[in-house]
């Protein structure tokens, strides 16, 4: 079978009929665990506007002397800053230890919690998927046993997920899984940054330099694409890692990057349409979702989770199959 978006779906809402209520649990769970740096930064404490004008203003003067030719050593630096007055009030100051401090706490939060949770929650769903006689293989003893109905029913009641799935990274290979997860998602803004970075020094540069208008919106709007794609293609090339680490949390942090791209391998745009397919399922829970203060949403969300667990599978076998992945290194023994 080929990577077929319409089956994934099929088989995520055949697998959610077994446990939908616990999966909207979970789910409401992962949004609680996936708040937003900017509901913090644009708090009253903080005057980001100030604060990033007073960065801005800061790098540009400096850029600006630095054309001019007016830095040769380091005292003529210091004796410029001296001379301008470049410095940060005390209210600026604070709120830019305020700022060192909330993103220090961030960082934290990501490893200690937020990813191993994440790991947690798509084992959950993992687990939930559904089974089929192709993936779980039975001996030919076990078929000459001739299994009652109701001992399959015991048996596909016992493979449902529980609630406990969610803390299992942190019983199993807890800080190692955490700092994973975050490496997983810092490396996908660094690769991001190689396209801001010029944008911004371009942006600077532009209140010295001539440059045309339209030149100057064109460079600026073809890096930041450039930005959002790089961005797109290294997260889904290491959208696997949190599925490997699920499976296997013992798996060191190199192979679960290597494996996760070997996976994703040639499927990134097939991905990218799937991820693509739930934008009018988005748009027809986003309209009574102001109403229902967000739950209209929420009811969408098992579905894409457990939709991403069926992917996994199969790019889990074809990678097996065709990218020469030893099956051990996905069990953890």
């Amino acid at each position: 079978m080929g990577f077929i978006r319409s089956q994934f779906k099929r088989d995520a809402r055949g697998a959610l009929r077994k446990y939908y209520g616990l999966a909207l649990l979970v789910c409401l769970f992962a949004c609680l665990i996936e708040w937003q740096i900017g509901d913090i930064v644009h708090s009253p404490i903080i005057n980001m506007d100030s604060l990033a004008n007073s960065c801005l203003n800061f790098v540009r003067n400096i850029i600006g002397r630095l054309i001019d030719g007016e830095f040769y050593t380091p005292v003529h630096t210091q004796l410029w800053i001296e001379q301008n007055q470049i410095t940060f009030d005390v209210t600026q100051s604070r709120e830019l230890v305020i700022l060192s401090a909330i993103i220090l706490l961030l960082i934290i939060y990501s490893i200690y919690v937020k990813g191993p949770f994440l790991v947690g929650i798509n084992r959950f769903f993992l687990l939930g998927r559904a089974t089929t006689e192709e993936e779980t293989p039975v001996s030919n003893e076990e078929k000459a046993l001739d299994l009652s109905k109701s001992e399959d029913a015991e048996s596909n009641k016992a493979k449902r997920p529980k609630l406990r799935e969610l803390f299992f990274a942190f019983k199993n290979n807890y800080r190692h899984c955490g700092v994973t997860m975050f490496l997983s998602q810092f490396y996908v803004v660094l690769w991001m940054l190689l396209f801001l970075v010029p944008e911004i020094i371009l942006f600077v540069v532009s209140h010295y330099i001539s440059f045309s208008f339209l030149v100057l919106l064109i460079i600026i709007l073809l890096l930041s694409i450039g930005s959002v794609i790089i961005g797109t293609i290294k997260e889904l090339e290491y959208s696997m890692i949190p599925f490997l680490l699920a499976e296997n949390p013992k798996l060191e942090r190199q192979a679960a990057f290597r494996m996760s791209k070997a996976m994703t391998m040639d499927f990134k745009r097939n991905m990218f349409l799937l991820r693509l397919s739930f934008i009018p399922w988005r748009i027809v829970a986003l309209i009574p979702s102001a109403l229902t203060f967000g739950a209209s949403r929420l009811l969408l969300s098992p579905y894409i989770y457990a939709t991403k667990a069926e992917m996994y599978v199969y790019l889990k076998e074809h990678a097996i199959a065709y990218r020469g992945i030893d099956k051990r290194e996905f069990i953890d023994e």
